[in-house]
């Protein structure tokens, strides 16, 4: 019990560190002007650093988002797309009196969400820290949602002004990531709450 007690502090230590260590690239990495080839690297560290807690996410989402977009076949129909071959013996047998033998695509199984993330780009994001915090859970966000396949996924940040910094009919990739990660400056002084209701 000692030396699982004693592994899981570890683990917990291990864990702080590497938090420290990204916020600390991040912090540096904003005040050399946060160059977009660099941003890649950081953005695939938050990607690593979160990839676990964004698959638990997945799952947890895909009991909450129901599927919307019907593309599976099902059903008991007169007419339709394809015939299911379990119907076709009980309509021999029953002298063809049975006939609904037809499946169509009424079956949801994908998704078609518009879902847009909005994160505060002023300069207390900076000073609480919470700068990091909001890049590691946009990453973990985007992660699950991506890998769910959610549908449409726009980001905007906000402050003075409100920037599009991922349209909603564009594909989620690294490379956003990266771009979204380059445009964040956690230094804009004022938070203008309308404008980004105005925007969405």
């Amino acid at each position: 019990a000692e030396e699982a007690a004693e592994e899981k502090e570890e683990a917990a230590a291990e864990v702080e560190l590497m938090q420290r260590g990204l916020e600390e690239r991040l912090a540096a990495w904003q005040l050399e002007g946060g160059q977009l080839a660099d941003s890649e690297a950081v953005w695939r560290q938050f990607e690593a650093r979160t990839s676990g807690l964004s698959q638990e996410l997945c799952e947890q989402l895909r009991l909450v988002l129901e599927a919307t977009v019907a593309s599976k076949l099902q059903g008991d129909y007169r007419t339709g797309k394809r015939i299911s071959m379990r119907k076709v013996i009980p309509y021999i047998a029953s002298g063809y009196r049975k006939d609904k033998i037809w499946l169509r695509r009424t079956k949801p199984s994908k998704r078609q969400y518009q879902v847009m993330l909005c994160i505060d780009d002023s300069e207390s994001m900076r000073h609480t820290g919470a700068g990091g915090l909001a890049c590691e859970a946009l990453a973990l966000i985007t992660g699950a949602l991506t890998r769910l396949e959610v549908g449409q996924l726009g980001v905007v940040s906000f402050a003075e002004v409100v920037e599009l910094l991922h349209p909603l009919d564009k594909p989620f990739s690294a490379e956003s990531g990266a771009h979204m990660l380059s445009r964040f400056t956690f230094a804009q002084r004022n938070t203008h709450m309308a404008a980004l209701l105005e925007s969405v």
